[in-house]
């Protein structure tokens, strides 16, 4: 029980605050110079969109990276990976209910839209906005045959 402990506060770290593997934080940093429907064949091609636009240490942003470091100017709609944050399972009816910016508490399912990890045209994904006055819009209902740039995030310089 202690270790589940360890791993959930190592998790949170990493998850809250937008640690790297290298110990830095990750800020939105642009939108990819390309852009690509949802069928982009994986994570690993969102990600070297990012890479390819700005540095190697580039990546897809997730929804909580973008809300937490996006500047309020009225950002297009850019894809995004969920994230989820606070999880936990309900010990009465063994299910999981998770919280993510901009989606509030649902299911994991509910709020895992990413085009069938981001290689399928059908189904749907997730994407971010900022909105030209005040807050952010997430939609995870986004029709995964329209064509977006990528939500870039990096390393704080």
């Amino acid at each position: 029980m202690r270790n589940l402990a360890l791993f959930a506060a190592v998790v949170c770290l990493i998850s809250c605050y937008g640690v790297n593997a290298f110990g830095q934080t990750s800020h939105y940093i642009g939108a990819s110079k390309g852009a690509t429907n949802g069928a982009a064949s994986g994570i690993t091609h969102m990600n070297s969109m990012c890479a390819n636009t700005f540095t190697a240490a580039a990546h897809m942003c997730d929804v909580d990276e973008f809300i937490r470091t996006s500047p309020m100017a009225g950002r297009a709609a850019l894809w995004a990976q969920p994230k989820f944050t606070n999880c936990y399972v309900d010990p009465t009816t063994q299910t999981a209910t998770c919280y993510e910016n901009g989606l509030g508490w649902d299911t994991p399912s509910a709020i895992s839209a990413t085009c069938d990890g981001w290689q399928s045209k059908s189904g749907t994904g997730t994407i971010v906005s900022s909105l030209s006055t005040s807050g952010f819009n997430v939609s995870d209902t986004e029709p995964c045959s329209n064509v977006h740039y990528v939500a870039c995030c990096g390393p704080e310089n």
